[in-house]
């Protein structure tokens, strides 16, 4: 559901935070959310996390001279983007051309892997980026996996079908390059 995919943006937001909170330098963090109910939440449970921000990221759909601007949110130099939208990535990009590569922004639940869809943005995002660790359901019944981890192999796994074996999976391909939507259609159809 919306609801659970939303707490599991927030949750791995907050272990990426805890892993900065306690830095002398966490006011240069930036957690910024798709929105400001996200972002509220994450307040409300988080509490203490050092002296990041936590924000949301403005919607490029606001009216002009409303909210916060792009830029007024990555103003600290490490920007934590959790699951932004099609137009906050471009927004980010561009902040990120207009410094010169001079912030760090780190991608969390981007959503710029396994597109069923051509989306040049997200593709080119994704070849730009090494992710540290990508996992994501796949196949029609959402029943198959890909899993990667930095200086790991892409694996396509699906759940086993013989009884008894709950949760058990099986890996169905493996490669050092990531694999295209087709192909793990493909190696999930084997």
């Amino acid at each position: 559901s919306k609801a659970e995919i939303a707490r599991g943006d927030r949750e791995l937001a907050a272990a990426f935070a805890m892993l900065f909170a306690g830095l002398k330098n966490s006011k240069s963090i930036c957690v910024a959310f798709r929105n400001e109910k996200l972002a509220s939440l994450a307040k409300r449970n988080w509490r203490e996390m050092g002296a990041m921000r936590v924000t949301a990221l403005p919607s490029p759909k606001q009216a002009f001279g409303a909210g916060r601007s792009i830029q007024q949110v990555a103003a600290r130099p490490f920007v934590i983007a959790v699951a932004p939208s099609r137009d906050q990535l471009v927004q980010l990009q561009e902040v990120d051309e207009e410094r010169g590569g001079k912030f760090c922004l780190i991608l969390l639940n981007a959503r710029l892997r396994g597109l069923a869809e051509s989306d040049e943005l997200r593709e080119g995002l994704a070849t730009a980026s090494n992710p540290a660790f990508h996992l994501r359901f796949a196949g029609p019944d959402g029943k198959g996996l890909v899993y990667h981890r930095f200086g790991q192999p892409w694996v396509v796994a699906r759940r086993k079908e013989a009884e008894g074996d709950e949760g058990e999976l099986e890996e169905v391909s493996r490669s050092d390059e990531e694999p295209r939507f087709s192909e793990v259609e493909a190696a999930l159809g084997r």
